[in-house]
Formats: structure tokens, sequence, C-alpha cells
């Protein structure tokens, strides 16, 4: 229901994106973000990027809630388009996290990078590291909201109720700073870099 309501009023498919050409190298476009510090050559690209937004990340197995609703490809496109990279393999990486590696062609057909991971057991990004954590908070804030309602519930006369509110408000307050500095923006540090063969 919600991704129906959300493609009725036309939200864009991309969170954000950037197209880069090796030749130069030079920053051809960016849409929902900044890029700066572009330097290297075609075989090490290194460049920070500040997004507008980020990508939406679920976790672990986020994926498979996405089984019969395509999200990532017409909701949540982290975009990166490299063009003129000579053929090979091209490992990326952002803020030291490995996203995976790309042929050349693949690069300059732009790739999603927004659940990219090397390593399918943990977070690719540090956009979805962060989001990771992000949830983990948010369940930790909903048992303490849950703690709460089952303490006034079961044990209504109890004395330890107001002071109980009081320290669960003020670890509510502590915990919601902690999300919103997870996720505060920040520019991240790409690094695009060619393979050697056989390895």
């Amino acid at each position: 229901m919600a991704f129906a309501i959300l493609k009725g009023l036309d939200a864009p498919a991309d969170v954000s994106s950037a197209t880069l050409d090796a030749d130069g190298p030079r920053a051809v476009e960016a849409v929902g973000c900044s890029v700066s510090g572009l330097a290297g050559d075609a075989s090490r690209l290194e460049f920070d990027r500040l997004d507008a937004g980020l990508p939406l990340n679920l976790g672990l197995f986020g994926a498979l809630q996405y089984r019969f609703i395509p999200v990532p490809d017409e909701l949540n496109r982290y975009m990166l388009t490299i063009r003129n990279l000579p053929d090979g393999d091209y490992a990326v990486h952002a803020d030291g996290r490995a996203l995976g590696t790309w042929p050349a062609r693949r690069l300059a057909e732009g790739v999603n990078l927004a659940s990219a991971t090397a390593d399918g057991w943990e977070p690719g990004g540090p956009w979805e590291a962060a989001a990771w954590a992000l949830a983990e908070l948010t369940e930790a804030r909903t048992k303490l909201f849950q703690s709460k309602l089952g303490l006034a519930h079961h044990l209504p006369g109890s004395p330890v109720l107001p002071a109980f509110d009081e320290q669960a408000a003020e670890i509510n307050a502590r915990l919601e700073a902690l999300q919103h500095a997870i996720v505060a923006p920040r520019p991240f540090h790409f690094v695009v870099e060619r393979k050697e063969a056989g390895r």
C-alpha cells in the first residue's frame, strides 16, 4: 500500500545519484548530493560524497521484504556511475567499507549502492551500518516503552512507578539523541580502485 501511494505521488526512484568521468577526472552530474575532492586517475579514484538523504536499509535480511515489491529499483536507488574507465574490474569502498566489485561496463551503466556489500553477512556502506544501529536503538526505545506499560498495568500501585517514568523518559531522550547523531548528514569518502588480474 505504501509503495503504491509513493509511486502515485511520483516519488523519485533515486535517493541520490553521482555521475563521474574518469577522464579528467571530473564530476559530470550530482543529484541529491554533492561531490568534492575528486582526485586520481582511471586506476584509482577518490572523492567525498555528501547526500541530502540516505537509502532505506532494513537489516541483515531486509532484502527479503522486497521479494514482491520492487522498492530497491523504484524508490531506493543510491547510484554511482563512472564513465570512461578502462576495461577491468573495480572495487568500490566507502569510508573503508567494501561495497563490492564491478566491471567497468557496469559502472558506466550505473550501480545501485544502497544495499551493496562485499560480505552478505555484514552491512555494506556506512549508511547501511548506521541503519542497522538505528534499528537496534529503535527496538530499545520500543522495549523501554513496553516495559513502562507492562509495569503500570501489572503493578499499578508500585512505589517505583514515578521514578521509573522519570528515568525512562530521560533514557528515551538520550536514545533518540543517539539516533539523530548516527544518521546526521556527513560526507562519505569513496575509493574506486582497479583490481589486478587474478586477484
